[in-house]
């Protein structure tokens, strides 16, 4: 009878033979065990579950088919009063439906552990609703394995960062993880640069040596050298999680834009994160600038020189090119593009000091010395950046009389 049954649920042969002859279930009568069947694959296809997902539940925990419906709906409703969503109990329940044989005593037990090792509530619930495999470990455990983290060089704060992101981590044994960290050594990383690196993209760690290796090698084909692979992926390692294809596309979009193949590759050296960003954002940021009086190839070369301009909020980057050009320093935004690092307000300030205070004409020859650094313009003109900002406040002269206007017009 329940060999029956459980064929006409879809289950292979092979399937049935293992949820029969689970020692939990061994138990009960064709009978009974029958009726379960029928009552607990009902009671999850009203849930949501398809009739696939359900047989993948079943054979990650057979014994489930021991349990009452009215039970079941218990415990899922005392994961939600937990502070779960049902979206994130349904992907939990499907992913790990052994957390249904938990007892709800339990599992507040657990999140409460985890809180007594710095982890928010709101992040526990977070990290086993993706890693439901999280109640499994002790406290001791848990313990131990942050423990080995530290002896490995994170602190106690990358530690909450990294297993909040990625908590299967916990999973990992400690001499896999010290054995990847050493791979990134030998690959060209300092264990700095490593441990850094698995901070911002923790699942590198789950990454093969082999995979990042076969990356770098098919990143070399694109005309980058191995040193500026290390570089560029030091400082934004979400290049490892990029497919091949998705790089050669944007480098493609790049160079669709007026840029050569050679000021692409320095470009995404100097600035990586541009792999992050939408080619329509880029090219309204070109046109943009253009916008204010420039040419576009001149853009583009500014562009090559200070590619982390792409990474800054347009209106406040036009804020600071009008600015300087109100002053006369049009093209000082192409011939030294980095100077718009700083903001409007200390430029506006120290504009005003120069002139008013110290006589000084700010023109093209002498410009750079709106944008010495502090400790050097301080000990210069005998100001600090502090000083300034109170006494020319940008905003209260410039800024907030510019809203005004806009909003009688």
């Amino acid at each position: 009878m329940v060999k029956e049954v459980l064929k006409k649920y879809g289950y292979t042969d092979e399937q049935i033979l293992k949820i029969v002859s689970y020692y939990s279930l061994e138990r009960y009568t064709d009978e009974v065990l029958a009726h379960n069947i029928c009552e607990i694959n009902s009671f999850f296809e009203d849930f949501g579950y398809t009739k696939e997902q359900v047989i993948k539940m079943i054979m990650k925990y057979p014994s489930i088919y021991s349990h009452k419906t009215d039970l079941l709906l218990e415990k899922i409703n005392n994961l939600a009063l937990l502070g779960y969503s049902f979206e994130q109990v349904f992907k939990m329940v499907f992913n790990a439906p052994i957390v249904l044989g938990y007892a709800t005593d339990t599992l507040k037990k657990k999140i409460s552990d985890l809180e007594s090792l710095g982890y928010k509530k709101t992040s526990i619930i977070k990290m086993t609703s993706i890693f439901p495999s999280l109640f499994n470990f002790s406290l001791e455990y848990l313990e131990s394995h942050i423990d080995g983290l530290k002896k490995l060089g994170y602190s106690q704060e990358q530690i909450i960062k990294i297993t909040n992101a990625q908590p299967n981590i916990f999973g990992y044994s400690i001499d896999s993880i010290k054995k990847k960290l050493d791979d990134l050594e030998l690959l060209g990383y300092s264990r700095d640069i490593a441990l850094k690196m698995t901070v911002y993209l923790p699942s590198m760690l789950g990454y093969s040596t082999d995979n990042i290796k076969n990356k770098i090698k098919k990143i070399e084909t694109l005309g980058y050298k191995k040193e500026d692979i290390i570089k560029m992926t030091s400082s934004h390692p979400s290049i490892y999680s990029y497919s091949i294809d998705t790089i050669k596309m944007k480098m493609c979009e790049l160079e669709s834009l007026g840029y050569t193949r050679d000021d692409v590759i320095s470009m995404t050296v100097l600035s990586p994160t541009i792999y992050s960003y939408d080619i329509d954002n880029i090219r309204n940021k070109l046109n943009e600038i253009v916008s204010l009086g420039y040419f576009f190839p001149d853009v583009l070369q500014m562009t090559v020189m200070f590619p982390s301009i792409y990474g800054y909020n347009i209106d406040l980057l036009k804020e600071k090119i009008l600015f300087l050009q109100s002053i006369g320093l049009k093209d000082m935004v192409i011939v030294n593009p980095k100077n718009l690092m700083q903001s409007v307000d200390l430029t506006y300030a120290r504009y005003r000091f120069l002139t008013e205070v110290k006589g000084i004409d700010i023109t093209s020859s002498n410009f750079y010395c709106l944008f010495r650094n502090a400790s050097t313009f301080k000990k210069q003109y005998g100001i600090d950046k502090k000083e300034l900002l109170e006494k020319y406040n940008y905003d209260v002269e410039v800024r907030n009389k510019e809203i005004r206007l806009k909003k009688v017009k």
